[in-house]
């Protein structure tokens, strides 16, 4: 389930007055952004069927999702070598064709293995994943754990970016709590005490 961006206006607004609903959404989009990136919350498995004779693949997610970082993907019980593209290519991956044995990541959303597939197979990717900029919603999980943090990055945003809601002690304050819900949701995280774990379906790229 999912929580409209606009679902948070009632929180940020009062501290923003006369904000306007577009700069009210891209504050929101970026403290979720943010906080989901530094805490790691995001987490789900996605998965990739390859083709033959094709190296790379994009790097789609979930709806209102991009991948943020990939943990490991998975061949079978095989761990394929996270990769530089130089080393890439200099262990000829790019040159020759098999089973996979190793990636690297092009641009910000490609995923390129190598050898270069001759067969088709699913591979699983564990990825940490972070809302697109460009999101209507959030997973509901942001909203029912840590929704007045977000807000208040929303906010210390805003302060930042436009100076017509400028205010340094206030952004200050709301910087400060933005922090310390962060370091709380990378202490939970840590320790296995997160109460709710977000949710990522399987596509096929």
């Amino acid at each position: 389930m999912s929580v409209l961006v606009d679902d948070w206006f009632p929180l940020v607004l009062p501290r923003l007055p006369g904000c306007p609903d577009v700069i009210l959404r891209i504050a929101v989009r970026e403290s979720a952004v943010e906080f989901c990136r530094r805490t790691r919350l995001m987490r789900g498995t996605i998965s990739v069927t390859t083709q033959v004779g094709r190296a790379a693949y994009p790097m789609n997610a979930p709806t209102d999702t991009v991948v943020s970082t990939i943990d490991e993907i998975l061949r079978d019980d095989m761990t394929l070598i996270a990769s530089s593209e130089e080393d890439f290519r200099d262990s000829r991956y790019d040159r020759a064709s098999g089973a996979p044995e190793a990636y690297y990541i092009a641009g910000t959303r490609a995923l390129v293995l190598g050898p270069i597939p001759d067969a088709v197979e699913t591979l699983s990717v564990r990825c940490v994943l972070k809302p697109d900029s460009q999101a209507e919603s959030l997973d509901d999980a942001l909203w029912e754990d840590w929704r007045n943090a977000i807000a208040a990055g929303a906010c210390a945003y805003a302060r930042r970016s436009y100076s017509a809601w400028m205010d340094a002690a206030l952004e200050a304050d709301e910087t400060m709590r933005f922090e310390d819900a962060v370091g709380q949701a990378q202490r939970n995280n840590a320790t296995g005490r997160t109460r709710k774990r977000l949710r990522a379906t399987s596509h096929f790229y």
